[in-house]
This record gives C-alpha cells, structure tokens and sequence, in this order.
C-alpha cells in the first residue's frame, strides 16, 4: 500500500470504496464502508466537510441509484442532496429493505404487555 507523507508523518493510502448500484440488502454495508473512508481520510463528516463528503458519496452510484439521483436532479431537488448526513438520509428513506419494515410490523403485532402500569 502506498503512502503519503503529512504533517503528522506518513500516512498510508486508503482505497475508495465501492460503487453502489441501488441493490436495498447491500445500502447499509454501502454505507458503513463510505463512512469508514472518510474516517479514515480524516474528513468530517458530519460536520466541516459534509457538502464535499455529500458530493463523494454521489459519485459513487452507479445504476439504479444513478437513475434515482438523475430524477431527483431533474426535479429540481438538488439543494436536498448537498450534504452528506441528507445524502445518506434520502438513500436510507428510498432503497431501504423493504423486509425491515414488515419485520419491524410483525414484531409490534405480537408485543404484549406482562406487566401493569
């Protein structure tokens, strides 16, 4: 692995992670191995950095995702996909699996109290 040199020494470089195609059972890992590459770049995130961090993430996808963010371009919806924490959000809100709501449904069905209040 090459290394860059810093301020603080040398520092080794960090691959870019994967593309993410629009697939919902793989969005989360997606976005658990995004968030450690900025970690590990040193970007912040959440905070300082999150508009280039918001526009890094975009780059990233590919097919079904590609098209979702060209419709949300063409509708004038830019300006909601600037930062990464509204990035993230927005990807969460449409590819999410759909099983993990109805998992989520069916566990609230069964709850039962045992106890009085």
């Amino acid at each position: 692995m090459a290394a860059a040199a810093t301020a603080q020494g040398v520092r080794p470089q960090v691959p870019a992670p994967d593309t993410y195609d629009g697939k919902p059972a793989s969005l989360r890992g997606w976005l658990f191995s995004v968030e450690l590459y900025f970690k590990a770049c040193r970007l912040d995130f959440l905070g300082t950095d999150q508009d280039y961090c918001g526009a890094l993430a975009l780059s990233l996808l590919r097919g079904n995702a590609l098209l979702w963010l060209r419709w949300h371009l063409d509708q004038g919806h830019a300006a909601s996909l600037t930062k990464y924490a509204d990035v993230r959000k927005e990807l969460l809100g449409h590819f999410k699996v759909v099983d993990e709501i109805r998992n989520a449904r069916d566990r609230l069905k069964t709850l039962t109290q045992t106890k009085g209040v």
